[in-house]
């Protein structure tokens, strides 16, 4: 199983100036579980109603659609480069 990632960097440069910002996703983690647990009655009612339409199914399987999405960018590198300046992001 892949893991999501934990870490988010950015890293701006140009002639005179630098700039790295190191972001902790790990800490979004919780947040994005305690919402998931608020709103999974809401989205089970939702798939009731919506199951005579054909989208139900959709529905549910648009959280675990979701967090594959979010765990295959881990290893993701970007980096932008003009001649005097770069943009890296970077998860880790």
């Amino acid at each position: 199983m892949i893991w999501p990632p934990s870490l988010l960097r950015v890293r701006i440069r140009s002639r005179n100036k630098r700039f790295t910002l190191w972001l902790p996703l790990f800490l979004i983690w919780p947040l994005g579980l305690a919402l998931l647990a608020i709103l999974s009655p809401f989205l089970l009612v939702l798939a009731i109603l919506l199951w005579p339409l054909g989208w139900a199914r959709q529905l549910l399987l648009t959280g675990p659609l979701l967090f594959r999405l979010f765990c295959s960018l881990r290893g993701l590198e970007v980096n932008v480069e003009k001649s005097s300046e770069q943009v890296l992001i970077s998860f880790r």
